[in-house]
């Protein structure tokens, strides 16, 4: 069976040579707000220049809009596989400016983690990511002039409520006779 690496190995093979892969991340917290107090995500990608790419049509933010990604570094560090663990990676940012520092600051403070969005895009069609997008919830967050550190996990599935949609006789009426 071929590991991880080797498969990703044969996935970026498969890219043709002209094909760009960006990767970007979306950065959602309620402190995140504008000047005017309005709520608005971060976003960035690991590149040099700003990258204008369009959201998936289900997303919470800017749903079927083209947004500007941020130029940022970034890096992550997998997890050990322990089963015993809940597996979660290192999150790096590096070179921040303040524009990102400004905000995860506040949400730090606030102690509630910062829901993290992983988009994969390709230069060939920017209009919507390339692969699902990956939601992770990003916690224990360290903030410098210069980085942001923290670690990431998928959602809690366990301890979500199944099933997660309330229903009544007004939104099913079928399943409440008369």
């Amino acid at each position: 069976m071929a590991d991880l690496s080797e498969a990703l190995k044969e996935a970026y093979a498969t890219v043709p040579d002209d094909t760009v892969i960006w990767h970007c991340l979306e950065f959602d917290h309620p402190t995140f707000l504008n000047e005017a107090g309005a709520r608005i995500p971060g976003y960035v990608v690991l590149g040099n220049a700003i990258l204008t790419a369009g959201i998936e049509a289900g997303a919470l933010n800017n749903p079927g809009e083209f947004v500007d990604f941020m130029p940022v570094a970034f890096d992550f560090r997998l997890p050990p596989t322990d089963p015993q663990q809940n597996v979660r990676l290192e999150l790096i940012l590096d070179n921040v400016g303040s524009a990102l520092t400004k905000h995860f600051e506040p949400a730090v403070e606030d102690g509630r983690p910062i829901t993290t969005i992983y988009r994969t895009y390709l230069s060939t069609d920017l209009s919507a990511p390339a692969a699902q997008p990956i939601e992770l919830s990003m916690a224990n967050i360290k903030v410098t002039t210069t980085e942001i550190r923290g670690s990431a996990m998928f959602a809690d599935l366990l301890n979500r409520p199944f099933p997660n949609k309330r229903y009544d006789p007004d939104t099913a009426p079928f399943l409440f006779p008369t």
